[in-house]
């Protein structure tokens, strides 16, 4: 019985991931989690709409999920000016994920690196380099894992 039906409140399954270079990547993930009992899949296409993803909305919804997925490939992503709720530095994925392991907050985080060896013929990184790689640095040591390509996801 689905956790709606019995009057449950749902397992909320954050998916934080680059959109652009990560759709096959965020497809598997979400196709996993809807075959999942009791599981509310909680992702960009979820978040109503508007012209982007409001900054507020994905830090609320990151903080207020039971468990955060990041995907983290070879683009760091859109980077929110101060104007748009973000600091002009991080990109919206890099700060879902900081939402999710603040002290504060501390959701549950499974964090999935795409290996650097996997064939890869989707848009690479088209700037600076140095905050990706920063992140993907941070996403190792605080998780622990190994490089994931599309089909272990």
């Amino acid at each position: 019985m689905a956790a709606a039906e019995s009057g449950e409140r749902a397992f909320r399954v954050f998916l934080s991931s680059t959109a652009e270079d990560l759709q096959e990547h965020r497809r598997a993930v979400l196709e996993t989690l809807d075959r999942l009992d009791g599981v509310e899949p909680v992702h960009q296409r979820g978040f109503g709409a508007r012209s982007g993803p409001s900054m507020e909305a994905c830090r609320r919804l990151a903080g207020q999920s039971d468990v955060v997925v990041v995907v983290v490939a070879h683009r760091y992503g859109w980077v929110p000016s101060v104007d748009e709720g973000g600091d002009g530095e991080r990109s919206i994925t890099r700060i879902e994920f900081d939402t999710a392991v603040d002290p504060g907050v501390n959701v549950p985080l499974l964090a999935f690196l795409v290996d650097d060896r996997s064939v890869w013929t989707e848009v690479t990184e088209d700037r600076d380099t140095g905050s990706l790689r920063g992140t993907q640095s941070v996403v190792q040591s605080l998780c622990g894992l190994g490089l994931v390509g599309v089909d272990e996801l």
